[in-house]
């Protein structure tokens, strides 16, 4: 009775007291589940009371082109019902900071130079008025000439059409000259979805795309029209490209073409990696099997016509310890293999790699190791 009464008054109650269903599966999963059932079951009364009680304005036109296919019911309703676009875009404005309220606290990881520096205080401040210091993210590809839109955003200063910028590469050392290029800006674009409306300028706390540097670009890097700027740490994502395919071209004459569609698509995704093994394969890795497909669809494009031949997806298996050997009672400090004939024997310690040994490897620093002390 006291469950009962709880649900009758409708008042949220912090402890299950009793059989209580979670609000959000009651008031969220339960209405989604429910639209799911009655479409995959042909309960056409149901769902057209739904969608009645809803009040969603479906055209005609759309609603019979939709009844030949279940999902395309479906995705129809939900398309009118809770829309991808506005539900996002909503989140974005009532939950994320503006640049000017993020940038006084994102300055420390973002920035890889001194944060008592002047450029660090106007990334640190958004200041428009300040030295230029823009991260490029992504490369968007725009027509079929093969250029593409260096898309980033703005953390301090103003971008400007015709500007002299400093493109700092992924692989720059501040003092040095590799990966530095100067170069001046052609257009600026304001970027929205599949639109690209050319600005003037593009002032701190923005996104916008840039054309006329994506030969010096790869993936990501800086621009900047300091020289004290120090490069932004490049972005680190949650996966790593692990699933490997083999391609080749079915035409022995088109193997030009297709390493020039791969540059391209190294510089569109910025995920990806290709790479020529020993076997002269060209090998593209992704992060799974429904992202090299959705690269290889882009390869197709890229390759306008083009047959390839396509090796079956690889996984690379990665294994690593989580002790010292020796500290556990199951495995010895020193552990021995002999040989089939007991001549031979090899004796081997393991210890877990330290991280600033594992960022010396990732960004290449030219590290000599003596020894490995306490073994």
């Amino acid at each position: 009775m006291k469950i009962i009464g709880i649900q009758k008054k409708k008042s949220w109650v912090k402890q299950n007291t009793g059989n209580l269903e979670r609000g959000f599966n009651q008031f969220v999963l339960s209405p989604i589940f429910t639209l799911f059932d009655t479409v995959n079951n042909g309960k056409t009364e149901v769902y057209e009371s739904i969608v009645q009680t809803l009040r969603l304005k479906i055209s005609k036109v759309d609603w019979e082109e939709a009844q030949s296919k279940k999902k395309n019911i479906i995705k129809l309703i939900m398309r009118h019902w809770l829309p991808i676009g506005d539900s996002l875009l909503d989140m974005i404005v009532e939950h994320l900071p503006s640049p000017i309220v993020a940038q006084k606290y994102r300055v420390e990881n973002l920035y890889s130079g001194p944060l008592d520096s002047v450029e660090a205080e106007g990334i640190r401040r958004c200041d428009p008025d300040g030295a230029v210091a823009m991260y490029i993210s992504k490369m968007v590809p725009i027509d079929d000439s093969g250029h593409c839109v260096a898309f980033g955003r703005v953390f301090s200063g103003t971008i400007k059409t015709g500007n002299e910028v400093r493109i700092l590469g992924s692989n720059y050392v501040h003092g040095g000259n590799i990966d530095l290029a100067i170069k001046k800006i052609q257009k600026t674009f304001l970027m929205m979805g599949k639109k690209h409306d050319p600005i003037n300028e593009c002032p701190a706390g923005n996104v916008c795309g840039i054309m006329g540097i994506d030969d010096f670009l790869t993936k990501s890097g800086t621009l900047t029209t300091s020289s004290e700027l120090y490069p932004f740490h490049t972005m680190k994502f949650s996966v790593a490209p692990i699933v490997q395919i083999a391609i080749e071209p079915q035409k022995f004459a088109e193997l030009p073409k297709l390493v020039e569609a791969l540059k391209r698509l190294v510089k569109i995704d910025p995920l990806i990696k290709c790479w020529t093994n020993k076997q002269g394969q060209h090998i593209i890795a992704g992060a799974g099997e429904l992202h090299l497909e959705v690269c290889l669809n882009n390869l197709r494009d890229l390759l306008k016509g083009s047959e390839i031949v396509i090796s079956k997806p690889i996984v690379s298996m990665c294994e690593t310890i989580s002790q010292k050997t020796g500290d556990d009672a199951k495995y010895p400090k020193i552990c021995v293999s002999k040989t089939t004939n007991k001549h031979n024997r090899l004796y081997v310690s393991a210890i877990p790699l330290d991280d600033k040994f594992i960022n010396a490897i990732e960004t290449k620093k030219n590290t000599i190791i003596t020894r490995y002390e306490n073994l």
